[in-house]
């Protein structure tokens, strides 16, 4: 619910459909993130119905190899767009999260309210069992801080609340995307999902900045790239 009123707030015309991939844990209403089976099914289904972009706001501390991360790469081969979260682990688990590790995956971290990172935010290598070597991926970094959205409400009435984490920072990055693509319905000549794909994240990336050196996080190699 927080993450579609994210994405409605800065894409009011995009049509948004929500999938079901937790569960709840005996009755609590305290979620888990399930395993990697629902989480795909419901990628399939999404690709099925015509989704365009695909906002994936989970993450679990996987590789590139992860079952759901290659679900995710076959997809975007075929021109379907994922920006998925970067994870909130970044001082116990080290590393971005699967499936944003999945190699043309849009990874998504958090800024804060000073324009830094966030201290949660994951970033860096994945190890890929598949060819024995790190990956870095890029990293886009939206504001995930302290984020006022739309809450499940109780009773009816409208709920909202702040929320921070990589899961509120993707869905910003998800409207602007949303943004692009409804500009390239309205081009004369509208290219083919694939070649769509590749324009809007040329787009994204011409659109932002690298961060700036002052604001890299402690100890970072200054080869690992930020997008502002």
């Amino acid at each position: 619910t927080h993450v579609a009123g994210i994405i409605h707030a800065l894409a009011p015309d995009a049509e948004l459909r929500g999938y079901a991939v937790f569960q709840n844990i005996d009755g609590n209403a305290a979620l888990s993130e399930a395993s990697d089976p629902p989480i795909i099914d419901a990628i399939h289904r999404a690709v099925k119905d015509g989704n365009q972009i695909i906002n994936m706001s989970l993450a679990a501390p996987q590789g590139p190899s992860n079952a759901t991360a290659r679900v995710v790469e076959a997809y975007a081969s075929q021109g379907v767009v994922f920006l998925i979260a970067a994870g909130n682990a970044r001082n116990s688990e080290g590393g971005i999260g699967s499936p944003s590790s999945a190699p043309s995956a849009i990874t998504v971290g958090a800024l804060d309210s000073a324009g830094r990172m966030a201290d949660f935010s994951s970033f860096g290598e994945r190890f890929d069992s598949r060819r024995l070597a790190a990956v870095v991926k890029d990293v886009f970094l939206v504001p995930g801080t302290n984020i006022v959205s739309t809450l499940v409400s109780p009773n009816g009435s409208p709920q909202y609340g702040p929320l921070s984490g990589t899961s509120m920072a993707t869905p910003g990055l998800v409207g602007i995307t949303s943004l692009l693509l409804q500009e390239v319905g309205r081009m004369r000549v509208v290219p083919g999902p694939l070649e769509t794909a590749q324009r809007l994240k040329s787009a994204l990336a011409m659109g932002s900045t690298p961060m700036a050196l002052d604001k890299l996080p402690p100890n970072e190699p200054l080869d690992q790239p930020f997008f502002v």
